[in-house]
């Protein structure tokens, strides 16, 4: 388990938006020379969460689930790259 904390210069609830938005989402995700594409999310405990960042060199599938919800202050999700050996969704 990997547990990241970050702090923004921004209110709580444009920062949630920005993870739980899937505009917002594939908008910032990523970085150079990368997009994000086909993103879903159901924002709720137990929900999914899939998104595809196309890259030069192929795709990458994430994919995930929801543990936690409290908007705007506490988003817990799990999140993997190889669905075929994920438990989590």
């Amino acid at each position: 388990m990997i547990t990241t904390t970050r702090t923004f210069a921004a209110p709580p609830a444009r920062v949630f938006a920005a993870w739980t938005d899937p505009a917002q989402f594939g908008r910032w995700f990523g970085g150079a020379g990368t997009t994000v594409e086909d993103v879903s999310m159901d924002v709720r405990p137990g929900g999914a969460r899939r998104a595809r960042m196309v890259l030069d060199g192929g795709d990458i599938p994430w994919r995930g689930t929801y543990q936690e919800v409290d908007a705007p202050y506490r988003l817990v999700f799990t999140l993997t790259d190889r669905p075929a050996t994920s438990t989590s969704w």
